[in-house]
Formats: C-alpha cells, structure tokens, sequence
C-alpha cells in the first residue's frame, strides 16, 4: 500500500482486521483525521488495545490505522506470528476472519507488486495460498460471506484476490477434494495476473478505450507471466496453464495463442470463468460494476461456446446461493 506523509514523518496504512488481540503490538498506532487529512496517534506501543475499541472502530467505519514507516518490519513479524490465530480463532465471526484474509492477501500482493521481487511474491503466495484454503475450505465459508467482504476495484492484486478466492470456491464445487490440489489452484489464481507487472499503470487504470499498441501489451500478459514462472520448479504444470491459459477460450477465440478445448487445462478454465466474472462485478475505470445478475447473464449466453458448459454450470450454482 502506499505510504502518507504528515510532518515529515512517513506512515503506512495497515488493515484493521489484521490487528489480533492475541498478541503484543510492539508499534504504535496512528488514525487519520478525515476532516483535517492528518494522522495522528491513536495507542501507543505501551497500551493495548481491547474487543470494544476495535468494535469502536469498525462502527466508525475505519478501515485501516497507521504505523510509521520504521516500524513496517515489526508490523510484519507480528502479522507473521497472529496471522494463523486470527484466523483459526472459532470465537470469531467467519466474516471477520474472510475479511482479515482478504486484506492480507491484497497487502502482501501490493507490496509484491510494487517490488516486483518474483522470489519473494512467490513464497509469500504460497503461505496465503495455505491460509485462503484452510479458511474457505475447512470452516463453513458459503459464497455469500466471501461475496460480501471482498472488495471489486480495479487494482491488479484485488482482482488477483478475489479470482484466487472464487477458484477455490469453484475448484471445490466441480469436485476437487485433495488439499494439495487447491493450494495449487488458489496459489495458481493469485499469480494468474503477474505478467502485468510489465504493464505500466496508466494503461492498466486507463480510463477509456485502450488504442491498438495497449491492447497488444494487455494480450501478452500471460506469456509474460509463463515466462516468469516456467523456471521455478516448485510451479507445476497445472498452475503454469492457469497463467497462461486463463484467456483461451473453448472456441479458439481467445488469447495468447487461440487453442480450442482439449488444449485448454481445466485449471486454466475454471479461471477463466472466474476471471471474467470478477472483471464485469468490478469497477473499472472507465464503467461502473456490473451486478451479479448481468455479469450471470453474459456468461450464460457465453457458456457452451466460449467458456466449459459444466464447470460455468458449477459456478451459477454458487452464484444463485449467494
């Protein structure tokens, strides 16, 4: 995330739902004051805080409370050592634990993003990947929990979340059951966009129709993303058609190289679905998101020619259950 500035002194924006009661926050924390843009302590390092502030906060509608630039290293060996207790803490709602997840992901996506250090956005995907299908799989997660707290805006490593989240979902719901398959799938679905770190913001946020050399540079994006991933071992070959595949569509109509069907690996296609129906409930900058309901319709229309009749059937399932 980005870092703000007051007074000379550099403040990073941290999720709420990652701080945990659990554990000792050996930071101080800060808030900002909307009506005068400043940020200012809120506790510090010496006091800790209790359930009712952080319930106070939330009916505040607070998102994110600040820590000082000096402190971000500390900040990630506490979230490091209470991440797993938040989120095995059966005392706490699911909702509050889906969402502690998802901003986790999107804050370590972020920072992997704007390194753009593929060693270390690897092994920090994978213990994300681990987390996202102990709490999706492993509690009573329905869709319309997870459907309530992500968030749709038009960042790469929200969308990522998100597809990454509903691969699961969808993987398990077709029949996936091994743990370790979903682990890959949902490592697969955070990494399915990382060719678009060699795609300069302004034509990823471009708010308007994309001219013929941008929409080139979008379209070799999964070839950059194979590209990246083909020499790491540890990425299988499923994983690997996840990044690569994800815009082949079942007529030949899609991109990089127009494959049809058989060709298509079927991790690859159940984030295509996925990935298009994460796309139109998003915003984008140059339209508003689309609800459920439309972006149902235009893969239903789609479901048969351009995308797996079976597994899109699988994910309208969940859909009209959520």
């Amino acid at each position: 995330m980005p870092a703000t500035t007051t007074r000379n002194t550099e403040y990073i924006p941290i999720p709420l739902a990652t701080i945990s009661l659990s554990g000792v926050a050996n930071f101080s924390l800060y808030i900002r004051d909307n009506s005068s843009n400043s940020i200012h302590l809120y506790r510090d390092s010496s006091l800790l805080l209790d359930g009712a502030d952080l319930q106070r906060l939330k009916d505040r509608g607070v998102k994110h409370l600040y820590i000082t630039a000096d402190a971000h290293l500390v900040y990630q060996q506490y979230l490091r050592n209470n991440f797993a207790a938040i989120l095995d803490d059966d005392s706490l709602p699911i909702s509050r634990r889906l969402d502690c997840l998802s901003e986790a992901v999107r804050d370590v996506l972020s920072e992997a993003f704007a390194q753009r250090n593929i060693e270390d956005t690897l092994e920090s995907v994978k213990q994300l990947a681990l987390q996202t299908v102990d709490l999706i799989c492993h509690t009573d997660t329905t869709a319309q929990q997870l459907l309530k707290v992500l968030r749709h805006d038009y960042h790469t490593f929200t969308h990522s979340t998100n597809v990454a989240f509903y691969c699961v979902l969808l993987a398990k719901a077709c029949g996936t059951t091994e743990r370790c398959e979903l682990e890959q799938i949902a490592t697969g679905g955070l990494l399915h966009d990382i060719g678009k770190l060699d795609i300069p913001e302004q034509v990823l946020t471009k708010n308007g129709r994309l001219n013929s050399e941008e929409w080139e540079l979008i379209r070799r994006h999964p070839t950059t993303g194979f590209r990246l991933l083909a020499n790491h071992t540890d990425f299988s070959f499923g994983q690997l058609m996840m990044v690569y595949q994800h815009h082949e569509k079942m007529d030949g109509s899609g991109y990089p190289v127009g494959i049809t069907q058989s060709r298509i690996h079927p991790w690859a296609q159940i984030c295509g679905i996925v990935d298009v129906f994460e796309a139109l409930t998003s915003h984008r900058p140059y339209r508003s998101a689309m609800s459920r309901s439309e972006a149902t319709s235009i893969l239903e229309r789609q479901a048969g020619s351009r995308f797996n009749a079976e597994i899109w059937q699988c994910w309208k399932k969940i859909i009209q259950h959520s």
